[in-house]
C-alpha cells in the first residue's frame, strides 16, 4: 500500500480520485485489519501493519459501515418488525393527511355511496384489504358490494306507496276514498289482485273479522282490558276495618279444618273429630305418656349428637392452631439458621 491514489484498490478493488482518498492513521489500522478481514479481502496482515499510515476509499468504508449496521439490525427479527411496521405507518400517515376533501358538496340521497371510496389513499386500501381479508375466502369485490348495496335491493315492502305504481294512483285517489260511481269496481278489484299479496278478491268480511278476532294481537288486547269485578262498598268497609290476621283466620275458618299432627287419639265415633291447630291456636297441647317419652328421647339424643359435633370442632381447631405455631417455629429457625 503506498499514498499514490492509483495504487489504492484493496477494498473497492479499482483505481479511484485522489478527491476520494482518506488517510488511516497507525492507530486506526489494526482496524482497518479486521474490517477487511471479515469481507475477505485481505490475506496477508502483515503488509498493513507494516505502514504507520495507508490511503482508504472513503465512499467504500461508508458502504461498509451501512452493510454492516443492516446486518446487525436484521439480526433482532422484533426490532426490525416493529421498524417496518413503523415505516408503513408514516407511509399512511402521509398519504392520508395529503389527501384532499371536498366537504361542502354532497351526492345524491339516491347514491350516496357512489365512489366513496374514491378518497380513501392506496395506501390504506391496501392496509384494510391485508388486515380483512387475510383468513377469509372472499375477494375485496364481495365486500365492495356489500358496503356500496342501497337499501331498496334488500328491503321488503308492506304497504304500498302512490308514487311508485302507476297504476296505483287512480286507485288511491280522493274520488275512489268518497264512494265513486264512476269507478268501476271490477276495475278496483283487478287492481287489488295485482297490488295486494295474497288477496284474490272473493274472500268475505266475515272472514276477515273472524280471523283478526282469533288473532294473538286480538287476544292479548282483550286480555289486557278485562274489568275487574269491583267489591261493594259494604266489604270494602269491613276489609278496611279488618287486620290481616283476622282476615288469615276469616279466610282459614271457610276451609275444613285439618287435624292437629301430635294428637295420637283416634276418634270413636264419625261425630267427633279430632282438634284444629287453628281452631284452638291459644289451647296448650298436651302429648299422652308415650308420647312424651319418645319426645325426650329425641331431644336427648340431638343434646349428644350436639355435644360430640362441637367436640370434633374443638379438637379440630386446636389441632390447626399447634400446626400453624409448629410452622411459625420452623420458619423463624430456617432464618436464623440462614443468618448464622
Amino acid at each position: 500500500m503506498s499514498s499514490d491514489p492509483s495504487g489504492v484498490y484493496f477494498i473497492c478493488r479499482s483505481t479511484i480520485e485522489e478527491g476520494k482518498i482518506t488517510i488511516v492513521k497507525r492507530r486506526d489500522i489494526q482496524t482497518l485489519i479486521e474490517v477487511n478481514e471479515k469481507r475477505e479481502l485481505i490475506q496477508n496482515k502483515q503488509f498493513l501493519s507494516n505502514f504507520n499510515e495507508v490511503t482508504v476509499h472513503d465512499v467504500c468504508r461508508k458502504r461498509h459501515w451501512t452493510e454492516n449496521w443492516h446486518k446487525e439490525r436484521k439480526s433482532n427479527p422484533s426490532e426490525e418488525r416493529l421498524r417496518v411496521l413503523k415505516a408503513a405507518a408514516q407511509i399512511i400517515l402521509e398519504d392520508i393527511r395529503s389527501q384532499t376533501y371536498e366537504i361542502t358538496q354532497y351526492p345524491p340521497s339516491d347514491d350516496f355511496l357512489k365512489d366513496a371510496d374514491d378518497c380513501v389513499p392506496e395506501s390504506l386500501k391496501m392496509f384494510l384489504k391485508t388486515i380483512m381479508l387475510k383468513y377469509k375466502c372472499v375477494s375485496l369485490d364481495a365486500w365492495k358490494k356489500k358496503c356500496t348495496m342501497s337499501e331498496e335491493d334488500e328491503e321488503y315492502y308492506d304497504s304500498i306507496d302512490d308514487t311508485e305504481l302507476e297504476q296505483c294512483r287512480s286507485f288511491c285517489n280522493a274520488k275512489f276514498q268518497d264512494g265513486d260511481s264512476d269507478v268501476d269496481e271490477n276495475d278496483c278489484a283487478t287492481k287489488i289482485n295485482e297490488l295486494i299479496p295474497f288477496y284474490e278478491g272473493n274472500v268475505g268480511k266475515s272472514e276477515i273479522e273472524s280471523i283478526k278476532s282469533n288473532s294473538m294481537t286480538t287476544f292479548k288486547n282483550v286480555k289486557l282490558k278485562r274489568k275487574v269485578p269491583k267489591m261493594s262498598l259494604a266489604c270494602q268497609r269491613n276489609n278496611s276495618s279488618r287486620s290481616y290476621l283476622t282476615m288469615f283466620y276469616a279466610k282459614n275458618a271457610q276451609q275444613p279444618a285439618r287435624p292437629s299432627l301430635t294428637d295420637t287419639g283416634r276418634a270413636t265415633c264419625s261425630a267427633i273429630s279430632p282438634k284444629s291447630n287453628l281452631s284452638y291456636h291459644h289451647e296448650q297441647e298436651h302429648l299422652n305418656e308415650e308420647g312424651f317419652y319418645l319426645q325426650m328421647e329425641q331431644l336427648r339424643k340431638r343434646q349428644d349428637y350436639g355435644k360430640t359435633v362441637s367436640e370434633k370442632n374443638r379438637i379440630k381447631i386446636m389441632e390447626n392452631r399447634v400446626v400453624r405455631q409448629l410452622k411459625q417455629e420452623i420458619r423463624e429457625s430456617q432464618k436464623l439458621s440462614k443468618n448464622v
